[in-house]
């Protein structure tokens, strides 16, 4: 009984570790990829070679969050930065952020941070 159990203990942290590498992977790959303006769950899925159902419900479990609410937090982080610089037109920003339309850009920006982008350029003196 206690070598099944000791078995079962190394199989699950194996499983654990193996788990840990995969969201590790797909957060680097989305960090590397979030200007694309295609990326979403099927890209991430081909490119760490799992289903999209499986890598939906890994990440969502691991992460608290599903693929495209971590997605939308990192563009809206990385447009925050962008926003800084004064003379990138805020259509430039999405672009750079990776969203095609700067109108759901800023409805997207808007919900996470509270308000627009220009407004937040304004607020924050940037």
């Amino acid at each position: 009984y206690l070598m099944d159990e000791t078995k079962n203990y190394f199989k699950n942290v194996e499983e654990l570790a193996k788990n840990n590498q995969t969201i590790i992977t797909i957060i680097s790959f989305i960090q590397a990829n979030y200007r694309d303006t295609d990326l979403c769950l099927e890209n991430i899925a081909e490119n760490v070679y799992l289903s999209p159902n499986y890598l939906s419900s890994l990440f969502k479990k691991k992460m608290d969050k599903t693929i495209s609410q971590y997605i939308a937090d990192v563009r809206v982080q990385h447009a925050r930065e962008l926003l800084r610089d004064r003379s990138l037109k805020l259509y430039d920003v999405a672009v750079q952020a990776g969203y095609k339309d700067a109108n759901y850009f800023t409805k997207i920006f808007k919900k996470a941070v509270g308000v627009t982008p220009s407004e937040y350029r304004e607020k924050y003196n940037i």
